[in-house]
């Protein structure tokens, strides 16, 4: 395949662009690979020689077209050098030079091309190209920057005939060299299904060599989608691409879930394939999707983060990436968000700080090295930073020096392990979710509940291995997989019958004597998981949380949930609906459904809820 170059002098009008490069290989030329000692053989090709190299391109454009680029405005002009993938197969490392003036570009192979990189140039100025391989050895080929090419796409994503492509893609084309922005449109560049354009947003890049379509929805699952380029997308100077782009690709068959969150009328997963959704009531933007619109339907979260976990609250979410950055969107009326504001965003904001998180839930973090930081209202001691302050807007650091493997947290309060089982709660302790019995008072009226605005020790002797927090209520599982709640037991979710509605400051044993394997605690009721999968759950039942196949009153000692899933999780967190994750990475949901929050709409559940488990499907 051929390509070419264009060229301008400085003395043109900035306005003007340059010319792009063909490089060529002689068929028949003998070349020869270098040893492992990192030596090579140059093939001169000659400014009009043949290509040879698969989609290898070279266009020159002016400093000031080129969108901030370092070159300085005097230079005679600049060459874009690119390789489309495949190019270099076998390359580490490819280093460009123009052996005129000894300017030097090293890049980082794209599946076997690159994309354009600038160079000092004039026409007839010798490219040089080292290909820089695993073992040491190199190769290098010459060619000669020529007069002229028109512009072409060097490489697409998704690429041509590419499948399982994620739902939540944008598109993105790179040209050899930068387009003219008023020429690449919505007419020029589409993505299509069935023939009709798909809704959403293009943006070209400063730079002018990238388009990026992001669609306004999730992509279907298991569809074949065609981004047509057209010929209508034109350089500065008019050129237009020598030839229409048409890339055919098709989405993944589902959506595989990975992790899964319950917030209080909402819902949020994220994929193994990165991708991050939410679904269910949105009134604070807690969807993430840049919208304060409700949706039965799996929504994919914006902002192009991608999420290893997505802790859920009552109106807001945080997500925490693989780099161990923490985002939080939706309600922000307390520093929610964690961000410096106290501005809602229906988008993730970057919480303030700078820390890094192993894990978290929602407003509070925990780092590597055990220290847990928390943001958000603090009416009633909740941070355990020891402030009186009624909120913070920024991370704060728990009081006392205690490092901790985990956290949960719940309504008012949050609890935490250290690594040996010790358990620590702080906030609000009116029910005797903390676990023992505090005296302070966290804001100064004579009703004021008991509270601690640091950690104190759960009572007894009982050495725990996780924790579930839950509105008004406390749970932990022991190394053996024994459960015991603490807290209110108005509606039965501490799982024990007697005694009944009376709060517990201490430990107590659900009924039952069964082993589990983790154990999450909703608003008003408890679920947890054994090592076979089986869900139970305890406590209030009106919106059919408990997944029994019936709704109404409560339930004061374990039951299962009905059906024949096996769950690899289960999550309730201060919500009124519970969900679980299946070893094939599906999600099923039950309890109350008033907003779409089992992803499905209401419609499909008349009675407002599902006592069943049902399944979210992403469409």
């Amino acid at each position: 395949m051929a390509a070419t170059t264009r060229w301008i002098s400085s003395k043109r009008e900035a306005s003007v662009w340059l010319l792009l490069l063909v490089l060529a290989l002689a068929a028949g030329l003998a070349s020869c690979d270098g040893g492992p000692t990192g030596t090579q053989e140059e093939e001169d090709l000659g400014p009009d020689a043949t290509v040879v190299f698969r989609g290898l391109t070279v266009s020159d454009v002016d400093d000031a077209a080129a969108g901030g680029s370092p070159l300085a405005a005097a230079t005679p002009g600049v060459a874009y050098v690119s390789a489309s993938p495949g190019t270099f197969s076998d390359a580490d490392s490819i280093t460009v030079t123009n052996l005129a003036n000894g300017q030097t570009r090293t890049v980082e192979p794209i599946d076997g091309g690159f994309d354009p990189v600038p160079l000092e140039a004039e026409p007839d100025d010798a490219i040089e190209f080292v290909v820089h391989r695993s073992d040491g050895s190199t190769r290098s080929y010459l060619t000669r920057v020529p007069a002229r090419k028109r512009p072409r796409v060097v490489r697409t994503v998704p690429p041509k005939d590419a499948t399982d492509v994620v739902l939540s893609s944008s598109v993105m084309a790179v040209f050899s060299e930068p387009m003219d922005a008023r020429t690449v449109t919505a007419g020029t560049f589409q993505l299509q299904l069935n023939g009709q354009p798909v809704a959403g947003t293009l943006a070209l890049t400063a730079d002018g060599l990238r388009a990026e379509f992001s669609p306004a929805e999730p992509l279907h699952t298991g569809t074949t989608y065609l981004l047509v380029i057209s010929t209508g997308v034109r350089d500065p100077e008019g050129d237009p691409l020598e030839a229409e782009v048409g890339i055919r690709f098709t989405t993944e068959g589902r959506v595989v879930f990975a992790s899964v969150s319950v917030g209080g009328w909402h819902t949020c997963a994220t994929g193994v394939n990165g991708s991050s959704y939410c679904w269910g009531w949105n009134g604070y933007g807690q969807l993430g999707n840049a919208t304060t619109t409700e949706n039965s339907r799996a929504v994919l979260v914006g902002g192009e983060h991608s999420f290893v976990s997505l802790p859920a609250a009552l109106y807001h979410t945080c997500g925490l990436t693989a780099s161990a950055t923490a985002y939080c969107w939706g309600w922000n009326g307390d520093g929610e968000l964690g961000n410096g504001t106290t501005t809602q965003s229906a988008m993730p904001v970057l919480v303030s700080g700078g820390h890094s998180f192993a894990s978290m839930t929602y407003s509070c973090g925990l780092t590597a090295d055990g220290t847990a930081y928390c943001w958000g209202p603090n009416g009633r001691g909740q941070l355990g930073a020891g402030t009186l302050v009624t909120h913070s807007t920024t991370p704060l650091p728990v009081s006392g020096g205690l490092m901790f493997t985990s956290l949960a947290t719940g309504g008012a309060h949050t609890c935490a392990l250290t690594a040996d089982g010790a358990a620590y709660c702080w906030g609000n302790n009116y029910y005797g979710e903390l676990g023992t019995v505090t005296s302070e008072t966290c804001y100064p009226t004579e009703t004021a509940p008991p509270c601690s605005r640091t950690p104190v020790p759960v009572t007894g002797e009982l050495s725990f291995a996780s924790l579930g927090a839950g509105g008004l209520h406390t749970c932990g599982l022991t190394a053996d997989g024994y459960a015991y709640c603490w807290g209110t037991n108005g509606d039965g979710q501490l799982g024990t019958v007697t005694p009944p509605g009376q709060n517990q400051y201490t430990p107590v044993p659900v009924d039952g004597s069964r082993s589990y394997i983790s154990i999450s605690g909703g608003w008003s009721h408890t679920c947890a998981l054994t090592a076979s999968g089986e869900a139970f759950c305890w406590g209030d039942n009106e919106g059919a949380q408990l997944g029994n196949g019936g709704q109404g009153g409560r339930v004061r000692y374990p039951v299962r949930v009905v059906g024949s899933h096996r769950f690899e999780a289960l999550t309730t967190n201060t919500g009124y609906h519970t969900c679980g994750l299946t070893a094939d990475g599906d999600v099923y949901c039950w309890g109350w459904n008033e907003y779409g929050q089992l992803g499905l709409p209401p419609s499909a559940t008349p009675e407002g809820s599902s006592a069943v488990p049902l399944l979210v499907e992403v469409p």
